[in-house]
């Protein structure tokens, strides 16, 4: 009878520690868990300023600071939801009124290199360097086109590649149409080109020309790059010349006026402008 039992026992003991070993076994390891994009990244600074910082946080938030080396300026935090896809491999973010995917084309301790969709369906790619605050690597920016002799010359196409074709949306023909001041100053239009494509334009005056490029959608919001240079010598020295800051046109309830908002060392500015007959 002792012998039944203790085999008994010794049975139900090894069932147990299989169950066990056959739950640890389904459990991943703490090192599979672990998010690998969690942190801060700082983008290495493009050619035309642009040096975002986006924070990926463990609670699934992702905070984008956009920042513009030349300008100095910033902009307010975006903040929106993400998820990790496909294997690590794909980054969603959305909110509320937008959603965007964002390849993970290489992913160390210590650098990425993120890979996007632009309007013409080109992949662009970005290098992030991670950081321990969410401030921009403008040390790494070349300087040389934007400050000290090389600000004070004739434009140069390598000063600003130039863009200004908007990519698809739903609400781009509330876009279109010259956009004038309260003195009936036009300010920006957004046209139609010949072979049907949109882009932005402003026919400048004798003083100033401008350029744009890096025009995306957020909702019914469109962002871009003005670029703001002369033709005259006696201009070089102004500050206005090669400058370069972020822009926004968003719209208002009356359909035949827009809000433009501009970044200006740091500081926003906005305007309402009409659309002109």
């Amino acid at each position: 009878m002792l012998k039944k039992i203790l085999v008994t026992s010794l049975s139900a003991m090894l069932l147990c520690s299989c169950a066990n070993s056959s739950e640890k076994k389904e459990t991943p390891s703490t090192t599979e868990n672990i998010n690998p994009v969690v942190g801060i990244w700082a983008m290495i600074p493009l050619r035309n300023g642009m040096a975002d910082v986006i924070e990926f946080t463990e609670e699934g938030k992702s905070k984008l600071y956009r920042f513009n080396c030349i300008t100095g300026s910033s902009e307010d935090t975006e903040i929106s939801n993400y998820a990790m896809k496909d294997g690590g491999k794909g980054i969603q973010i959305s909110s509320n009124d937008r959603s965007r995917y964002l390849n993970v084309l290489s992913a160390k301790t210590n650098s990425m290199m993120i890979g996007a969709v632009d309007y013409a369906g080109r992949e662009v790619q970005h290098e992030y360097i991670k950081t321990d605050k969410a401030s921009p690597l403008c040390n790494l920016y070349k300087k040389q086109i934007t400050t000290g002799k090389s600000k004070n010359t004739p434009f140069q196409a390598a000063d600003f590649v130039q863009n200004p074709f908007l990519p698809d949306n739903v609400n781009i023909n509330r876009y279109l149409g010259k956009w004038a001041s309260e003195q009936g100053v036009v300010q920006i239009e957004v046209t139609k080109d010949a072979s049907g494509r949109f882009k932005l334009n402003n026919d400048g005056s004798g003083n100033w020309n401008y350029l744009f490029n890096d025009v995306s959608w957020h909702g019914a919001e469109l962002q871009f790059q003005s670029f703001a240079y002369s033709d005259k010598q006696e201009l070089f020295t102004h500050p206005y010349h090669k400058s370069n800051h972020r822009s926004i046109l968003t719209p208002v309830d009356d359909v035949n006026k827009i809000r433009y908002s501009s970044f200006i060392d740091g500081k926003r500015f906005d305007h309402i402008y009409t659309r002109k007959q």
